[in-house]
């Protein structure tokens, strides 16, 4: 049988060709019945048919479910039936088909419900006002209400973020990348908290954490590389991973991009410091030599001067600040100030550091200086420089910041500043510590929970807490030091009370699983879950329970009363089981506090070398012209205790310590001025206009080898002589008022008025005194006519006393001159002499009252002073 030759290709391409005809005339059966279909669901849609057009929308998904008109006809339906939930699962579809869609997009992201927006509205608000608690609560209200409001999403997204809530950033910022999976803001959100988490948990976790943050930055990078500091923050992730050359590598590229942040510049300093500490030297050396610019300049003098090649990494420091460079020169100038300190000139160190004071011109400037002061900062000045905008504001602050701790700021140098230094140096070489401070490693999670720490304690980043006390109060005057039974290592610190700082006990704990130097307070050297097992245990007595737990119980014996108390308790065995345990919270609460004083506070500690020494001084008040008042300060030094050549000064500062003046002498030895001479000490005047308000007033003296020194600091509360009715300047007490003498020191109107600033007198003197009378009323011979009674009274005795004869050999008491004046215009100037060679020593009030007879008007004025017989 013959069959004809059959052609396979033909029959395939016949095929195809009859399949595509078929599918392609379904196609466009399928694309018209789905037109037909939305065509109908608009209409239907427009007539207000909404349950008719559902079902049109609908049946077109079921031809093709990846509809975007069906999608967004069924979005729009439930939007103006006011179904939000519905709307949105309509959106969001269409998302997932076309991720750009602008439509969708501008719905699920900018909600349209105006009750919805009234609350939205309310809660950003709050967030502005950095109220955040009330604000997640709100969000949180939204997102229960109104499931899936985006914009609730993106607020609690920043509360996370703000707050150092990584896991709430996680949560809300994932929500929104589901929706726009390249927003910018949550990917950064998210490489931040992943990297921030993973540094503190096992290394397993860690690696994958820190995997997802690289993703995360890598996808902001990619999308726009100059957002926010994202370079910067993907060297974080480098150095948390201990790659600390690829993290400085990171900073460098931020730096380059953004080389005018202070972010940037501090940020890349703060890399090189710890490539500096933990970095291979070598490899340091040979990234030097691929980067010579002037960020590699500085810190080869940073390495020379940790080496102690101070002259080399003194000439590369001066030669930086000698020429222009991209960063600023604050932190050369501090490092010249650490240099100094080194090679122990505090006279250079102190030039450096008013020169790094005067030269806070820019953003970095300040944040550089932020970044050295921030351990003795407290919350208030912290609130406070958080609201700072302007560079001139951040100059100002920290003139104030260190103005204010000056123990002598009317000198020329800056005590607090210069110890501030150098505790700073002590604390690098003993007290480092970069690690991670979570709270894995925080004793809060052994029982401590009341430790509440204020928020300055969160800005130390470079030391364990031993560092951070000492940088805040300096060596402390007692410690004990020892280890438990569970091999933890505890310390105590007493500083002990001096003037008005109160004592402060702090105690700190290294724990067994501590890394590297992770010194930690504590409120009690023992932990409370260990007490509370410790005083039920049935043994004989606490004492011996708690000195196998508590190794610091005998060093720390007469520390406080409280702690004595505890050990008292403790030695009374089971007789004093209820005693131990009322003791015990009493102590732990204490501890508590006394760590929140502490880390709100600092003190200056004056050398062992130095000899304190006080002398007097006297404030008197004066009308001054243009509404001013004349202050004249004078003080008597002790030229016994000086006995050398000395150098001493007035300053007054502000209520914010801006300089309201300052005025410093200098005087050779032996002093050779006798008008100035008085009972061995040398007199002083000066004499400052100032505006009436509240100042602070600062004196000292100091020896010119710098080892005796004196002063003081005083609130001055300047008076205010302006109005029409009777006034009166202060009384001034005098040593001697005659004609105008030679000395211009003492010259007032026209006379010689030597100040005794002392108060005290014998009673073999002469008591001078000095005063001025105002807004005296005229008659209509423009003259005043005035009575003046001057009364000198001890002030131990009360009631009146009368004066008491002389002749009859007994001693006065007090004494009673009146005296009437007659004198041209309303001002008057008046002095007086007094006799006390009749009066018995002792503590007396001087009082000098004034009564315008023209006017009816009384006023007075009183001073204390001392008469002695000698």
């Amino acid at each position: 049988m013959y069959f004809p030759k059959f052609n396979f290709a033909g029959l395939l391409f016949a095929s195809i060709f009859i399949f595509t005809c078929l599918n392609n005339a379904q196609g466009q059966t399928s694309d018209s019945e789905i037109n037909q279909l939305i065509a109908r669901g608009d209409s239907l849609y427009l007539q207000g048919e909404y349950k008719a057009a559902e079902n049109a929308y609908k049946k077109a998904l079921k031809i093709d479910r990846k509809s975007i008109k069906a999608l967004k006809g069924l979005g729009y339906l439930a939007r103006d039936q006011q179904k939000w939930k519905k709307a949105k699962k309509w959106f969001k579809k269409v998302i997932q088909v076309n991720p750009d869609d602008k439509e969708a997009l501008d719905f699920l992201i900018k909600t349209t419900n105006p009750k919805i927006l009234t609350l939205i509205k309310k809660a950003e608000q709050l967030l502005n006002q950095q109220e955040y608690k009330k604000a997640r609560k709100l969000y949180e209200k939204i997102l229960k209400k109104y499931k899936d409001t985006f914009e609730a999403y993106r607020g609690l997204a920043r509360i996370g973020f703000l707050t150092q809530d990584w896991g709430l950033t996680k949560d809300y910022s994932k929500k929104i990348i589901e929706i726009l999976p390249d927003d910018i803001e949550s990917n950064y959100y998210l490489a931040i908290a992943y990297r921030e988490t993973g540094k503190t948990k096992n290394k397993l976790i860690k690696k994958k954490q820190f995997g997802w943050s690289e993703k995360y930055f890598n996808k902001v990078i990619k999308i726009d590389s100059t957002y926010e500091h994202v370079l910067y923050e993907r060297a974080l992730l480098d150095r948390w991973r201990k790659k600390w050359l690829s993290a400085i590598l990171w900073a460098r590229r931020q730096f380059k991009l953004k080389p005018n942040s202070a972010t940037s510049q501090v940020g890349l300093y703060k890399l090189y410091k710890l490539y500096l500490f933990y970095g291979n030297k070598k490899e340091l050396r040979d990234h030097f030599q691929q980067y010579p610019d002037d960020w590699t300049r500085f810190f080869q003098a940073e390495l020379n001067r940790e080496q102690k090649h101070f002259e080399k990494a003194r000439n590369q420091f001066q030669a930086l600040l000698e020429k222009n460079i991209r960063f600023s020169k604050i932190p050369v100038y501090l490092s010249l100030v650490r240099l100094s300190l080194q090679t122990s000139d505090e006279t250079l160190a102190n030039r450096y550091f008013v020169q790094a004071l005067n030269n806070l011109n820019s953003d970095a400037d300040a944040a550089f200086m932020f970044e050295e002061s921030k351990y003795i900062f407290n919350d208030q000045e912290f609130e406070r420089y958080e609201q700072l905008t302007t560079v001139q504001e951040k100059r100002q602050f920290f003139r104030q910041f260190w103005s204010s701790r000056n123990p002598l700021p009317a000198t020329d140098v800056q005590l607090r500043a210069i110890e501030h230094f150098q505790r700073l140096l002590h604390a690098e070489a003993n007290y480092w510590y970069y690690g991670v401070r979570s709270w894995f490693n925080s004793p809060n999670k052994i029982g401590y929970k009341n430790l509440k720490m204020p928020r300055v304690y969160y800005l130390n980043d470079a030391f364990n807490d031993k560092g951070l006390i000492y940088i805040r109060h300096g060596e402390p005057d007692d410690r004990a030091i020892a280890s438990g039974q569970l091999l933890e290592t505890y310390e105590s610190w007493r500083y002990v009370k001096r003037d008005t700082r109160p004592e402060l006990i702090f105690h700190f704990v290294m724990e067994t699983n501590a890394v590297e130097n992770n010194w930690r307070l504590i409120s009690f050297p023992i932990q409370p879950n260990q007490l509370n097992q410790l005083v039920f245990q049935e043994t004989n007595t606490i004492r011996n329970n708690v000195v196998n737990a508590f190794p610091l119980l005998d060093q720390l014996a007469g520390w406080n009363p409280k702690i004595d108390r505890f050990i008292f308790a403790a030695q009374q065995g089971t007789s004093g089981r209820m005693e131990f345990v009322n003791v015990i919270q009493g102590i732990i609460d204490e501890g508590a506090a006394q760590i929140q004083l502490g880390l709100n506070s600092d003190r200056y500690t004056w050398k062992d070398n130095i000899k304190l020494f006080d002398f007097p001084f006297s404030v008197t008040q004066f009308r001054g012209k243009s509404g001013k008042t004349l202050v004249d300060i004078s003080y008597a030094l002790p030229l016994k205790k000086l006995h050398s050549a000395f150098k001493h000064g007035v300053a007054v500062f502000d209520s914010l310590w801006n300089p309201m003046g300052k005025l410093n002498f200098t005087e050779s030895w032996p002093v050779q001025n006798s008008v100035r001479q008085v009972k061995n000490n040398l007199i002083h005047r000066v004499t400052l206009p100032l505006s009436p308000n509240t100042y602070y007033l600062s004196l000292f003296a100091q020896s010119q080898d710098n080892h005796k020194l004196g002063g003081w600091n005083v609130v001055l509360d300047v008076d205010n002589f302006a109005g029409d009715s009777l006034l009166m300047s202060d009384l001034q007490l005098a040593y001697l008022i005659e004609p105008h003498g030679s000395d211009s020191t003492f010259i007032k109107n026209g006379m010689t008025i030597i100040p005794n600033p002392t108060g005290v007198f014998n009673i073999n003197e002469t008591v001078y005194l000095y005063y001025e009378v105002y807004n005296l009323k005229t008659d209509d011979k423009n003259e005043s006519n005035f009575e003046i009674e001057t009364i000198l009274k001890q002030t131990k005795q009360k009631g009146k006393v009368s004066q008491k004869n002389s002749r009859s050999g007994k001693k006065q008491k007090s004494i009673s001159i009146k005296a009437e004046r007659r004198t041209g215009g309303t001002q008057s100037v008046e002095f007086a002499s007094l006799d006390i060679s009749n009066m018995e020593p002792g503590n007396y009030e001087l009082t000098v009252q004034i009564h315008d007879q023209n006017s009816g008007e009384e006023i007075k004025k009183s001073i204390e002073i001392k008469l002695k017989n000698e």
